[in-house]
C-alpha cells in the first residue's frame, strides 16, 4: 500500500498547482478578452483616396468649384458583416453652384462596389448666392471590403465611397464634414453598435498609361465611414470557452496516477483531441468566408497543439516523474498565454 502511494506521489502532478494556475489563467483570460471589447481596431482596407491640399490646388493651377456632399442612412434592410453584403436606404445631398458645375454632371455620381436598386428624381431647392440644394433618395447594395483577421474579436469600418467620373478636381472638388454623415438613431444592428463616424474627401487617379502622367484621369471622391464594434459575446462564448475548457480538462489528467488510471488518462487525452476537432466544425459554421487565417483559426491550432502535447506526455506518463509534470503544466500554461498575447497584442497595445 505504501509503495502504491509513493508511486502516485512520484508520477502525479500537484492538484494544488493545477488550481493555482487555473485561477491565474482565468484572471488573465478575462483581462485579455475584455481589452478588445473597449478598444476599436479595424483592419479593413480603405478605398484609395488622394487628399486635396492647398499645394495640390496650386499644382492644378485652377480655382475649382466646391460641392458640399452629405449622407443620411435611413435604414439597413440587410447588414451581413459575415458575408460582407449590405443593403442601405440612404439620402445623398449636394450643395453647389449650378453655374460653375452643371446639375446634369453632378447627378452622374456613383457608389463604388455598389449596385443602385432605386434612385429618386432630384429634389431641388434654391438657396441664396445662386447655390442650390439637391437630394436623392436611394437604395443600394454594396460590399465594404472587410478584413476578418481578428474574428470573432473584430471591429469594422463600413465605407460609403462616392465618386463622380464625369468631373475632374480641376473643375470641382468635394467638401464634406463629420456632421454631414448621419445615421437614423432608430436603426438597430444585431450584435453591433455604432461607436463613431468619419469622412474624407479628395480625388482618385485613373492611370490610362502609367508611363505618361498626362494620360492620367482624376475624379473627385468623398468617403463616409461608420465604425462598428461588436456588442454581443455569443461568438466569444461559442468559440473560445469550449477550447479553453477542453484544454484544461485534458491538462488535469496530469494529476492522475499513470500506474492505476492509465486507461482513463489516455481516454480523456484522446477525447480532448477529438473534442477540439469537433469544435472546429462549430467555428467553421460561425466564421465568415475568407482565404486567410483568422484569430479563431490560430487559437484553434494553438489549443490543438497543446492537447497533442498533453497526449504525448500522458503516453510517456510512467517515465515522467511528478516534478517534471509540474514543470510541463507550468510551461503549457505559459504556452497558451504567450499565444494569446502574440495574437492579440496588436489590438491591446
Amino acid at each position: 500500500m505504501k509503495k502504491e502511494t509513493m508511486k502516485e506521489k512520484n508520477y502525479a502532478a500537484s492538484v494544488t498547482l493545477q488550481f493555482v494556475l487555473l485561477t491565474l489563467f482565468t484572471i488573465f483570460l478575462f483581462w485579455i478578452l475584455h481589452r478588445p471589447s473597449i478598444i476599436f481596431e479595424a483592419k479593413d482596407k480603405e478605398p484609395p483616396l488622394i487628399q486635396i491640399t492647398p499645394q495640390k490646388i496650386m499644382q492644378l493651377g485652377v480655382d475649382p468649384g466646391i460641392i458640399q456632399v452629405g449622407l443620411y442612412i435611413r435604414d439597413f434592410p440587410e447588414f451581413n458583416i459575415a458575408e460582407d453584403t449590405f443593403t442601405a436606404d440612404i439620402t445623398v445631398w449636394f450643395r453647389f453652384n449650378p453655374i460653375i458645375t452643371p446639375l446634369k454632371k453632378v447627378e452622374k455620381f456613383k457608389f463604388d462596389k455598389a449596385n443602385i436598386i432605386e434612385k429618386s428624381a432630384p429634389y431641388i431647392q434654391k438657396e441664396k448666392d445662386q447655390m442650390i440644394f439637391v437630394r436623392y433618395n436611394m437604395k443600394i447594395t454594396f460590399s465594404a471590403n472587410l478584413n476578418y483577421i481578428y474574428f470573432p474579436l473584430d471591429d469594422h469600418r463600413i465605407a460609403f465611397s462616392l465618386t463622380n467620373y464625369l468631373l475632374s478636381p480641376k473643375d470641382t472638388i468635394f467638401k464634406s464634414y463629420k456632421s454631414d454623415i448621419f445615421m437614423n438613431p432608430d436603426v438597430e444592428v444585431p450584435e453591433w453598435k455604432l461607436i463613431g463616424k468619419a469622412v474624407k474627401t479628395g480625388y482618385i487617379e485613373d492611370k490610362l498609361d502609367p508611363q505618361y502622367k498626362e494620360k492620367y484621369l482624376y475624379h473627385p471622391r468623398v468617403i463616409f465611414y461608420l465604425d462598428f464594434m461588436r456588442s454581443g459575446i455569443r461568438h466569444l462564448i461559442s468559440i473560445f470557452i469550449p477550447l479553453v475548457l477542453i484544454f484544461l480538462i485534458a491538462l488535469f489528467t496530469f494529476t492522475f496516477n499513470p500506474y492505476t488510471d492509465l486507461s482513463n488518462i489516455i481516454g480523456i487525452s484522446v477525447a480532448s483531441i477529438s473534442a477540439i476537432i469537433a469544435q472546429r466544425f462549430v467555428i467553421e459554421g460561425m466564421s465568415p468566408s475568407t482565404g486567410g487565417l483568422m484569430l479563431s483559426d490560430k487559437l484553434f491550432i494553438l489549443f490543438l497543439v497543446g492537447c497533442c502535447i498533453i497526449f504525448t506526455v500522458n503516453i510517456l506518463g510512467k517515465k515522467i516523474t511528478s516534478p517534471y509534470k509540474n514543470l510541463i503544466t507550468i510551461l503549457l500554461h505559459l504556452y497558451i498565454i504567450a499565444g494569446f498575447l502574440y495574437f492579440l497584442l496588436p489590438i491591446i497595445k
